[in-house]
């Protein structure tokens, strides 16, 4: 006889609807409550003694006076509340009561992630709560929550996002930033930050990306010295540090809040905002991924190089790939793979859009560092030139057989572009040639036809983009 699912349950102020209850899957409840407070659950029992991830999504209006939101990770043992995680309203100075219409006022998306050590019985999840003091009484909202998997969640940092420490509330648009969270996290945890998005400080600037204008931001900034309206971070407490778009890795001093924002002076009239993308890295022993390059990757062909440090050893270790909703194992290429560099070949079929990848073996087990899953292969990075001795080199002519050494490429598939002027010739890759001293390299005869002076040279795989080309010289002879 199969066990019980055991599902969970919404209550609260208002009509509550429990529209997934996990059985089938994310648990997710709706909430509409025509009155000035409002307090819901979601909530489930554990059935054994485990540590569960738990990445949530809260989206709601609470009219446009006066608006409070809160939010907690709950763990009820028999009788007496054994833990409680605040993950909105904190610190004391909370979220709201603000009015018409900075963030919470006139709506409000939070997203994040916790984690929860529960024991057989315990009842945990998540309670919610808010207030206004609109005469239109409208108080609604969907709450979701995904159970077990690696977090991985999108957080909109607005323009106006800054810490909690400038954080006053007051009625109308606050002199000082809101703030953006992402959930908390474990002493010595790291999540990894990608972002995208425009915004804009004032009203004279051209709107800049996360990497921010480029100039040193003034002594009052978050992170004085370092680019103006870039993307930051921090847990906590713990210092800022730049994010820009990433992939930048975050690692938490001490337990806390991560927590989001735009490196400014002054806040209020800053507009847009940033998708910051955060995936969580376990704790353990299996290191850390770093960078993935390059960034996309098709199934099947083309090998990602997931460089880190202190990874496991390849020898029996998967390279699992997840969405969140389909997971597999891409292909682990032995020959040049080592502790600080893996040959990733994405698996076959996998579906296109935001995943991550992950190393184990056995109890080592990695970050899962996000990637983009595309129908055509990425475009690849040369990383050298070599020549018939496997030393770098700056020189080719035609006839002379050199090495391409390069992140994306496959044993098979890829084509060398030599480019002088008008003239391209394109040449498939010979033999593929690897080792831990030397990655992945592929074998090119030079083309006939090659005059003295520069050449570009870049390659693909398959159907992909040329790489951007690197210069070689062509002596006269």
């Amino acid at each position: 006889v199969a066990a019980p699912v055991i599902t969970w349950t919404a209550a609260g102020s208002g009509v509550v609807a429990l529209v997934n209850d996990g059985a089938n899957g994310t648990p997710s409840f709706t909430y509409d409550n025509n009155t000035f407070t409002g307090a819901w659950s979601l909530s489930r029992v554990a059935t054994a003694a485990e540590t569960v991830n738990l990445t949530y999504a809260w989206t709601g209006f609470h009219s446009f006076f006066n608006v409070t939101t809160g939010l907690e990770a709950f763990i009820t043992r028999p009788g007496f509340d054994d833990t409680i995680v605040t993950l909105v309203n904190e610190p004391l100075a909370g979220e709201g009561p603000v009015v018409c219409c900075a963030f919470p006022s006139n709506g409000f998306t939070y997203a994040g992630a916790t984690a929860l050590d529960v024991q057989p019985g315990d009842t945990y999840g998540f309670r919610l709560r808010g207030s206004h003091g609109d005469g239109t009484l409208a108080m609604n909202g969907t709450f979701s929550v995904v159970a077990g998997a690696q977090p991985l969640f999108t957080v909109n940092v607005r323009g106006t996002a800054g810490g909690f420490e400038n954080q006053t509330p007051g009625f109308g648009p606050p002199s000082v930033p809101a703030r953006v969270y992402g959930g908390t996290l474990a002493a010595g945890q790291q999540v990894t930050i990608t972002a995208s998005g425009l915004v804009q400080g004032g009203v004279g600037p051209t709107p800049t990306g996360p990497a921010g204008e480029g100039i040193a931001c003034p002594v009052n900034c978050l992170l004085p010295g370092v680019s103006q309206m870039a993307l930051v971070a921090r847990v906590g407490t713990g210092p800022w540090q730049l994010v820009g778009a990433g992939p930048t890795v975050v690692t938490a001093g001490s337990a806390g809040l991560l927590q989001l924002a735009v490196n400014d002076d002054f806040f209020t009239d800053n507009s847009g905002a940033f998708a910051a993308t955060v995936s969580w890295a376990p704790l353990g022993p299996g290191g850390t991924i770093t960078s993935v390059s390059p960034a996309t990757g098709a199934p099947g062909q083309g090998f990602l190089v997931l460089r880190g440090v202190n990874l496991p050893s390849p020898t029996g270790a998967t390279a699992s790939v997840t969405n969140g909703v389909t997971t597999a194992n891409g292909f682990v290429f032995l020959s040049p793979s080592t502790t600080s560099a893996y040959w990733v070949r994405l698996p076959a079929g996998f579906p296109p859009g935001a995943a991550t990848i992950q190393l184990a073996n056995g109890a080592a087990v990695t970050n899962a560092f996000p990637i983009t899953v595309s129908a055509t292969p990425g475009t690849p990075v040369i990383t050298n030139i070599l020549d018939g001795n496997f030393a770098p080199t700056g020189m080719v002519y035609s006839g002379l057989t050199i090495y391409v050494q390069a992140d994306g490429i496959d044993t098979l598939g890829s084509v060398v572009r030599f480019q002088q002027g008008a003239t391209i010739i394109d040449v498939p890759s010979g033999t593929a040639i690897s080792s831990p001293a030397l990655g992945l390299v592929v074998t090119i005869t030079a083309p006939p036809g090659l005059g003295a002076g520069p050449v570009l040279v870049s390659i693909r795989q398959g159907s992909g983009a040329f790489s951007t080309p690197v210069t070689l010289t062509v002596p006269a002879l």
